[in-house]
């Protein structure tokens, strides 16, 4: 992923922009690609996340003709645009590339050390109704729920014999 930095600024070896960064380099400024970054996750996370890279930057102020020599870059950079772009949306494709390994290898992980048995359960009815009345002729699972945690705790406790609860 490193080669990519040279890449992007020079336009994939353009010798004008090279030339350029070179003498802007020798007055304190460069063209760099910031940090890569990873998104922020919300709700429930299904992935390892997402990687981003934005565009590239100035990166110090310069002495003396720097500010020209900017100026000639950016007008020579815009001939090669389309260039740039392409080697950033393969520099993109890369990093979901690696984001997809990283989520693939996450879940084998989560597979094989959170391999057991979760007794979950959804009860419609609670014996309480949303007005709070409770009592025998309000419907309730809990019990028939209960029973069976009781039946799954039993089977965790005879060691998980094959055929289920």
């Amino acid at each position: 992923m490193s080669n990519y930095q040279q890449r992007i600024v020079t336009a994939d070896g353009d010798e004008t922009l090279a030339d350029l960064l070179t003498q802007l380099g020798a007055l304190g400024v460069t063209r760099e690609l910031p940090a890569y970054t990873r998104a922020a996750e919300t709700g429930l996370v299904r992935g390892a996340g997402t990687t981003s890279i934005g565009n590239a930057k100035w990166v110090g102020r310069g002495t003396g003709d720097a500010a020209a020599l900017k100026a000639k870059y950016i007008s020579a950079a815009q001939d090669r645009n389309a260039t740039i772009k392409a080697i950033l949306a393969e520099l993109k494709a890369a990093l979901k590339e690696v984001d997809e390994a990283q989520t693939a290898a996450m879940w084998t992980y989560v597979r094989e050390e959170f391999d057991y048995p979760v007794f979950i359960a959804t009860p419609k009815s609670v014996g309480i109704t949303a007005t709070g009345d409770t009592g025998p002729h309000v419907a309730n699972d809990l019990p028939e729920i209960l029973n069976k945690w009781r039946e799954f705790r039993a089977w965790q406790d005879s060691g998980f014999p094959e055929g289920g609860i």
